[in-house]
């Protein structure tokens, strides 16, 4: 028993290669500015540490998340997943060294935020039971609604 004991304590004190999974959390985006491409929801990180901080990431009971201020990217084309260990290290509450993301990079598309108004038109066939009928013409409310989006969309749909 002690032997096995000793055993495991020399085997998690090792250093071990293993992917993990992490959420991504969004968060900032520019109130003027409205981000087209999407960002993935989960990466895949290639992390090596020893056999304990991997015990206490596999025993845990939330998946740990990772927060991309977008207020530190809007001038930049992507976020890079690989090679930022500044993102993991001011995210993660373990010591993992991270050898590899995937993805690799996050792709920023960011456009224009804009809106314009756009005519509400009723598409629709009332029948009546021969029993009732029509006093006056259908009428709804509002005649027109505000649609705020991207410019290339909004545009495209005029």
């Amino acid at each position: 028993m002690l032997a096995g004991l000793f055993w495991l304590l020399t085997k998690f004190s090792h250093q071990y290669e293993h992917d993990i999974q992490v959420g991504l959390q969004v968060t900032n985006y520019p109130a003027d500015l409205v981000l087209v491409s999407r960002i993935p929801e989960q990466a895949t990180l290639r992390v090596r540490s020893t056999g304990w901080e991997l015990l206490r990431y596999n025993v845990q009971l939330r998946q740990p998340e990772v927060i991309l201020d977008l207020d530190l990217y809007t001038d930049e084309k992507s976020i890079p997943l690989s090679g930022n260990p500044g993102l993991w290290a001011d995210n993660l509450a373990y010591r993992f060294q991270v050898l590899g993301a995937a993805p690799s990079l996050i792709a920023l598309d960011f456009e224009p935020l804009t809106s314009r108004q756009v005519p509400v038109k009723l598409v629709s066939l009332i029948q009546l039971n021969p029993q009732y009928g029509l006093v006056d013409s259908v009428r709804y409310t509002p005649s027109t609604i505000t649609v705020t989006g991207p410019e290339s969309l909004l545009k495209r749909s005029e």
